[in-house]
This record gives C-alpha cells, structure tokens and sequence, in this order.
C-alpha cells in the first residue's frame, strides 16, 4: 500500500511483518494485514500500463517486481515474476501435518474464520502468500527468470543483466541499488515512465 512507512503505527512495519511477529502477535498482525495490507480498491497506474503495453509489443519478456499487490496483472501483464508473491493469496503458516504430500494439504479456502483463520481439521494458521522480512525469497521465483541459485538476493540481478545493458532506478527515495545504476530519477514511476518514453 503507497505510504505504508509514512503511517505511524504501534510497531514499524518491518517489525509486524515477520514470522517472529505474527507468531506472537497474531491478533495484531491480522488487524494490521485487513487495515493496511489488502487494497482491492487499487487500480493499476500510469506505469503498470505503459509496462503492460510494452510487454504486448515485445518489447519485454517479462516483469520481474518486488510488489505483492497484483497491480502488474490487472494492468494486463502475463509475464510477471513476483518475487515477494502475492497478498491476495494465501497459504499456510505449517506444513500441513494431514498431508504426505503438499499437494494434498488442507485446502486454505475452506479456513475457519478468525484473527488469524485456521484449518478446522489440522488447526494450521493462515498466512498471506508473500515473503515476510526476515525469511529467503523463492527459488522458483528465480528459476523461473533464469537463476539457479537458491537465494539470490535481489540487489544483485543487476549483475545479470546483459552486456551493454543501463539500469535505471526510478524511486521517490533513495534505495540499496542507487549506487550501481547507471541513472537514478528521483520521483514515481506512475509519472516518470510516460515522460521518458514519451507516451
């Protein structure tokens, strides 16, 4: 959600979400996850149009992000790798202890209501289907953009990039990977991508 670390809240939100936190907080982390995290309100901007257009033209073969709101593929983006996966799934906190196979865990739609909901045959919590702080992001995530190694951290896919090829940040604020780009603009994407592509 946009201004999520301009709010002000009990705890930062780096602190409340992690499994540390969720795992004693559990009440307060589902309030916080309702009020701030879920925004099926939100429409795809200016940016994850023009990004959804170039990809249809070929333009680009995929979008790799670090966002969990889904905004990439409502905007039409098919190609899209979600590093940090999605909010609006969910998945279980456990390994399903019914279950021999992962495929056979209990089903996370049939969850019984509560703060946080649980399995009313296993009594696993619900967790959203995003990468928490503190936990390693996805190996299929990466091998799906062609990266083998099991934690590959994301500061350092501009090292993959082909040769000759700019990176570019487009960022409000400062970030971990200024120091390697080639240009830094200072403002959002919603408005920068359309001036410099001129659409």
């Amino acid at each position: 959600v946009d201004g999520l670390y301009h709010q002000k809240f009990q705890y930062p939100p780096e602190t409340i979400l992690s499994h540390s936190f969720y795992v004693r907080h559990k009440a307060e982390f589902y309030d916080f996850y309702r009020a701030k995290m879920l925004a099926p309100w939100a429409q795809p901007n200016a940016a994850h149009r023009l990004i959804a257009a170039l990809e249809q033209e070929k333009a680009l073969v995929c979008v790799l992000t670090q966002n969990v709101d889904g905004l990439h593929q409502r905007a039409g983006s098919s190609g899209v790798l979600a590093l940090h996966g999605n909010i609006f799934e969910d998945r279980w906190l456990d390994d399903c202890a019914l279950a021999r196979r992962p495929q056979d865990a209990c089903n996370t739609e049939q969850a019984l209501p509560g703060r946080p909901p649980r399995c009313g045959q296993c009594g696993n919590m619900l967790r959203p289907g995003v990468v928490w702080f503190g936990e390693m992001l996805p190996p299929a995530a990466f091998a799906a953009a062609g990266y083998t190694a099991p934690a590959v951290p994301t500061t350092s896919i501009t090292s993959h990039c082909a040769a000759g090829a700019q990176v570019v940040i487009v960022n409000p604020h400062p970030s971990e990977l200024d120091d390697v780009a080639h240009h830094v603009l200072v403002g959002t994407a919603a408005t920068l991508l359309p001036q410099l592509l001129g659409s």
